[in-house]
């Protein structure tokens, strides 16, 4: 249901953080988590030699309720050990927006998304899958691209499961989100997911973390909570859930903040709906709370603590075989010493004929990435 879908915006977003805290490398090292074998050029490779295989049929729901934002760029500075305990100056999340609307089209044509631009090989990429079931078996709810240019600020991409693009099994356009299925009988699963992104990116993928349902509040608990903070107590059928100001979030508060689609807040001691909440402000939060969960991770400074937390959560993530110990350690410790900027794809809804609603990008991958890494234009 649409209020299960949405907090996985944000289990993506959790595991964006524990991968760059040292959580892959902690989790590689200790050996409980789950692999899969994905090479992406052998997949590619075996779809092309068997062009019988077809796109797994749509079965997402007909509404779309994850349609992206306009392009923006944010960016989380580098996390550096805690060594004292400050006071909190952090701002509380307003309800006003200047974002236009994405532009809806009910014609049976489509417009072709644009084909991605070669990148050069120097420009790493790793996927993040959020799964409605388990780490390797259900729909891809939730995706994450992270770009690490040389030399450059590493880039989390949100990409919605709505974002309508060409199948690797038939050339087909499909949904990413149920790529997630593979293609027919071969399978494919994250490899899959990963070749049509490529495919839309023009980059690489080096590697994949996929996570099932069950897991983002316990990570938000393993941390410690999260910070959240709000001009108005929120809540639902008259029950406070977040208080106003600032407060120390549990896991279970945490996930209600970041998915439920219809909050209240309670204002003069009123009730009312808070104005303008959807998409838009649920991906607010989402970032506001990734970046608390990277300030939270400044503080585990050692392979121990971080084993611990890995321990606790292990059971959650499956990730591809070749992610070694070392190269794992290598990405992870690189990413956390960088900071972080994020961004969103620009896209139009359209309706397919089948009454599916999509998300159709409206430029090339690399000009949306130029924003936040500049020499990406010239790809």
């Amino acid at each position: 249901m649409p209020g299960r879908r949405r907090w996985w915006v944000f289990v993506g977003a959790a595991l964006v953080v524990v991968l760059i805290a040292g959580g892959v490398w902690a989790v590689v090292l200790w050996g409980t988590i789950g692999t899969e074998d994905i090479n992406t050029a052998e997949l590619r490779r075996a779809i092309e030699a068997a062009p019988q295989q077809t796109s797994p049929a749509d079965t997402l729901p007909d509404v779309l309720d994850d349609i992206e934002v306009p392009v923006t760029v944010a960016t989380i500075p580098p996390s550096e050990p805690a060594t004292t305990t400050t006071t909190s100056t952090a701002p509380v999340e307003t309800t006003t927006s200047t974002a236009a609307p994405a532009t809806t089209s009910s014609t049976s044509t489509i417009p072709a998304p644009p084909k991605g631009q070669g990148a050069p090989s120097s420009v790493n990429a790793y996927l993040l899958i959020g799964s409605d079931g388990t780490p390797s078996f259900g729909r891809a709810d939730v995706i994450f691209l992270m770009v690490d240019p040389p030399g450059a600020t590493p880039v989390l991409v949100s990409i919605s499961r709505s974002l309508y693009v060409p199948s690797p099994c038939d050339d087909e356009p499909r949904r990413l989100a149920v790529l997630f299925s593979g293609c027919g009988d071969m399978g494919g699963g994250s490899g899959t997911v990963a070749l049509a992104l490529e495919d839309f990116t023009g980059i690489d993928i080096d590697h994949f973390v996929a996570v099932g349902f069950t897991g983002f509040p316990r990570i938000v608990d393993a941390l410690g909570g999260i910070q959240i903070c709000v001009d108005h107590a929120r809540g639902i059928d008259g029950e406070i859930i977040v208080p106003a100001g600032c407060n120390l979030a549990n896991g279970t508060t945490a996930q209600w903040w970041v998915s439920n689609r219809f909050q209240d807040e309670l204002v003069d001691g009123t009730w009312r709906a808070v104005a303008g909440d959807g998409a838009e402000s649920r991906s607010r939060r989402q970032y506001k709370a990734m970046l608390e969960m990277y300030k939270s991770l400044s503080s585990v400074s050692s392979p121990g603590a971080i084993a611990g937390l890995a321990s606790s959560l292990s059971d959650t993530f499956v990730i591809d075989s070749g992610l070694s110990i070392t190269k794992g350690a290598q990405i992870a410790w690189s990413l956390r010493s960088r900071g972080l900027a994020t961004l969103s794809i620009p896209t139009e809804t359209h309706i397919t004929p089948e009454g599916k609603y999509v998300a159709v990008p409206t430029e090339p991958f690399n000009v949306t990435l130029s924003r936040a890494y500049a020499p990406a234009a010239g790809w």
